[in-house]
Formats: C-alpha cells, sequence, structure tokens
C-alpha cells in the first residue's frame, strides 16, 4: 500500500494533466481568461482527491487531520449558499410564528444551519467507518463526490454572477477525480497483486461487481 506522501506526489503528477488541456481550450479560442485560472488553482482539489479514499482508515493521516477540515469546508459552502440567497432565508423568518425581527430568526437559522452542517458530516465521519478499501476506494464513489462537487461550485459561481460557471465547476470536479484516480492507481489489491484502478469490482463497485460472472 503507497504512503500519504506517495499519493500526495501522485496527485500532483496527476494534476499535470490539467493545465495543458486547459490551455489549449484557450489557444483554440474555446476558453476565457477565468477558466485558464481555474485550471491554475485547481490543484487543493487533487490533492484532496488524493487523499480521499484513506477518509475510510482511522489510523491514516486524512482521516486524523483532514476530518475536521472536511467539515469546515462543507460548512462553509453551505454558508456561502446561504449568503448568497439570505433573502430567502430572511422571508423564512417571516413565515414562522415568531414576534422576534425576520432578520434575527434568519440569522440564527443561518447560523444553525451551517454549524449542524458542520458537526454532522464530522460525526458522519467518525461514526460511519466503511471497511478499508471498501466503498470510498471504488469508482462509482469517487464519480459521485466529483457530480456533488460539480454542483456546489456551479450553485455557488452561478450566485456570485460568475461567467462560466459550469465550466468552472467542471474543472474543479475533474481535478479532484483525476487525484482520485490517481490513489486507486497506486493501490494494489493484496490478493491479485494488481492496481485497484485495473480491477472490476473497482471500476463497477463491488456489489454489482458480486453478480456478474
Amino acid at each position: 500500500m503507497a504512503g500519504f506522501k506517495k499519493h500526495m506526489w501522485a496527485g500532483i503528477k496527476s494534476y499535470g494533466i490539467l493545465p495543458p488541456a486547459v490551455a489549449l481550450f484557450h489557444v483554440i479560442g474555446e476558453g476565457t481568461p477565468i477558466l485558464l485560472a481555474t485550471g491554475a488553482v485547481a490543484l487543493p482539489f487533487t490533492l484532496i482527491g488524493a487523499m480521499f479514499p484513506d477518509l475510510d482508515a482511522k489510523r491514516s493521516i486524512p482521516f486524523r487531520h483532514f476530518r475536521r477540515g472536511v467539515a469546515v469546508f462543507a460548512g462553509g459552502v453551505i454558508a456561502t449558499v446561504l449568503y448568497v440567497n439570505r433573502r430567502l432565508v430572511v422571508n423564512v423568518g417571516e413565515l414562522l410564528p415568531v414576534t422576534t425581527s425576520p432578520t434575527f430568526v434568519g440569522g440564527t437559522i443561518y447560523c444553525g444551519m451551517v454549524i449542524g452542517a458542520g458537526w454532522m458530516i464530522f460525526r458522519f465521519l467518525y461514526v460511519y467507518n466503511p471497511p478499508h478499501r471498501g466503498i470510498l476506494h471504488q469508482i462509482p464513489a469517487g464519480l459521485l463526490v466529483a457530480i456533488i462537487l460539480f454542483s456546489i461550485v456551479s450553485s455557488v459561481a452561478v450566485s456570485l454572477s460568475i461567467s462560466n460557471p459550469a465550466a468552472i465547476a467542471f474543472l474543479m470536479g475533474t481535478s479532484f477525480f483525476i487525484g482520485y484516480l490517481s490513489h486507486l492507481y497506486l493501490d494494489t489489491d493484496p490478493q491479485e497483486e494488481k492496481s485497484l484502478l485495473l480491477l472490476r469490482k473497482t471500476y463497477i463497485g463491488e456489489r454489482l461487481d458480486d453478480r456478474l460472472p
């Protein structure tokens, strides 16, 4: 099994695919400066993808040190989404049968949702402990996270009136997924001694693999 540093280096190397691809789109006239900038700063998403599968191992560095970071990031995303839609939060406060200021009620709802989301994700990562090299080491799981990331980034970009929100979100999701695949490439199955990335149960999911001949 590759160590944490090897996974991080693999993530950095795999990230090298992204900037040239974005630059090529820019050269042929299909890109924009903001896409070029996004491709240049997407490395953190690649590194997150490279460490993500080992969140299922309580002794791993990602689990021990980055669990709080995941919770804080989730809270920050929800805080941003709620802030740009703060009028909606205040409207919810106006609908409640209370005599307090709707703005105060909306602010209370805002803080409660941000803190609650961070706490729930923190507890979920600690309490829900799937077997190591289980579901988090299967491509469908990584693809699902990349899609969720795409949805979050595109929603925030739209709310902030940033141009090309779908393309920016796609780059972020792709950056994560590239790092995720680099992790699976380095990990090997102890029985078959093959890269997990090349095993059927990895790229279609273990449950489906059990049902196929």
